[in-house]
């Protein structure tokens, strides 16, 4: 495909004067010109040509979008969610931005655990200051040496016991006030800051993930667009009576970027759902150690300052009986269906009877294809290729390792302006004039005279069928 419009481009370069062949003869006698010349030669071209090709002269339709699903067009469902900022916006699974669902789920489990750390983080520095604050107050209770000598000395059964006992108890809510900051600064805190980190990680590794899957995706669409676009764009050509690129060629660009669309869906699906089954193993670890760590701080404070607690006791038992798989289950069914297709990709993904622009078209469709030996190179040795001719009135010769034809042709050429002849031995003689894609003479051997018979029909009726269409 490159050489060939590196060919038309070439072509379409002014230079010096060239003697004039036939054709360019015939194309001053009818008013008509080389449809690979300059565009500004259109404007003397009938409006009518063409137009019996089944060409539409209105803009073609946008390519498809590169988020929708080869096996369905149709947008996909979505599921808005109140966003960061108290707004709502339309959430996704498995494009690994700040609207992937699944981020937004380790986000919030981020928040959560950040919240009890910074809430702990408060509650030690509290009982910590509470603790070095009763030793101060203690040292009111101290008595003076003048107001001692009228009273029972201490541990002697009088009023100064009672002070005594006063301080001792300070005292011991002093230390445990103290072991509860030093539990919480370095146990619980430590341990939620590491939930924090590891939930920051895993965030970071789906993220990058699901981008890498899904920029096949997005890399072959881009390409099916880019092709989309040149198709539309050859068929106008088409009616205005520029024939500079033949859209087949541009179908089979599109139809082979489908196909490597389609394998891609098929990998980002299997990638994301094996992402999926990777998050859901995190999420019932995450949910089991953060009770943990909640029970272990319940259970102290029960301990240390409220024992015998009714609520503290209640508030236990359901720590110890929450189930660490009921959060995952209950949002995997809440936003179910996104999850089931990511980005709208289904297992299922196809390119069967995908649609796009012009698909069923006239001017993309093959006249005539299969084996055929062609004459190349220096010494003239005949090859065998794949060739087909299109409606819009190309040859195309394909290297026999290309069976699909989806890749550069080896040679193109334009039928409208050539002429056919048989030679010998089933072999005939396609020759093109100057000026255009395949000029000069280009020999082809087929397996009989049967079948050569056939290929100077097939070509024989382009050139006829577009010399009407053209001078008409």
């Amino acid at each position: 495909m490159k050489k060939f419009n590196s060919m038309v481009r070439s072509s379409s370069k002014s230079g010096t004067p060239t003697p004039q062949p036939a054709s360019a003869q015939t194309e001053r006698q009818t008013g008509t010109k080389n449809p690979f010349g300059d565009e500004s030669s259109s404007e003397n071209l009938p409006s009518r040509q063409f137009t019996d090709l089944s060409v539409s002269a209105s803009p073609a339709p946008p390519a498809f979008s590169s988020t929708a699903p080869l096996s369905n067009q149709s947008s996909h469902s979505t599921v808005n969610v109140i966003n960061e900022k108290g707004g709502s916006s339309v959430a996704t699974v498995g494009s690994g931005d700040e609207n992937d669902l699944l981020v937004q789920r380790l986000q919030a489990w981020k928040h959560l655990v950040k919240a009890l750390s910074a809430y702990l983080s408060n509650l030690a520095d509290h009982y910590s200051n509470m603790a070095k604050s009763l030793i101060k107050v203690n040292q009111s209770l101290v008595t003076n040496q003048v107001d001692a000598q009228y009273f029972l000395p201490s541990h002697a059964g009088g009023v100064f016991d009672f002070t005594e006992g006063i301080s001792a108890q300070s005292k011991t809510l002093s230390e445990r006030y103290a072991i509860l900051a030093k539990f919480f600064s370095e146990d619980i805190i430590p341990n939620l800051q590491s939930l924090r980190k590891e939930i920051k990680n895993t965030v970071s590794q789906y993220q990058k993930n699901a981008k890498d899957a899904y920029s096949s995706v997005n890399k072959y669409q881009k390409l099916i667009d880019e092709e989309v676009s040149k198709l539309s764009k050859a068929i106008d050509n088409i009616f205005r009576g520029q024939l500079k690129n033949d859209p087949w060629l541009s179908k089979q660009a599109i139809e082979k970027n489908i196909q490597k669309r389609s394998g891609a869906d098929k990998a980002f699906y299997e990638t994301i759902q094996s992402e999926i089954s990777k998050l859901r193993s995190f999420d019932i670890s995450l949910a089991e150690r953060f009770s943990k760590l909640v029970y272990e701080y319940t259970n102290k404070i029960a301990l240390s300052i409220l024992p015998n607690d009714n609520n503290s006791v209640v508030f236990l038992t359901q720590i110890q009986n929450l189930q660490p798989n009921v959060e995952w289950d209950a949002f995997a069914n809440k936003f179910g269906s996104l999850i089931s297709q990511p980005m709208g990709i289904t297992a299922e993904a196809s390119s069967v009877d995908l649609n796009y622009p012009h698909k069923d078209n006239k001017m993309i469709q093959i006249v005539k294809s299969g084996p055929l030996e062609r004459q190349k190179g220096i010494i003239k040795t005949f090859t065998l290729s794949n060739i087909v001719i299109t409606e819009a009135g190309f040859l195309h010769s394909f290297p026999k390792s290309d069976t699909h034809m989806q890749g550069d042709p080896d040679t193109s050429i334009y039928l409208v302006r050539a002429t056919v002849e048989p030679g010998s031995n089933n072999t005939f003689v396609v020759k093109v004039p100057s000026g255009y894609p395949g000029k000069g003479t280009n020999t082809f051997r087929a397996t009989s005279q049967t079948a050569t018979t056939g290929w100077i029909n097939a070509i024989q009726s382009k050139i006829e069928t577009q010399h009407i269409d053209q001078t008409s």
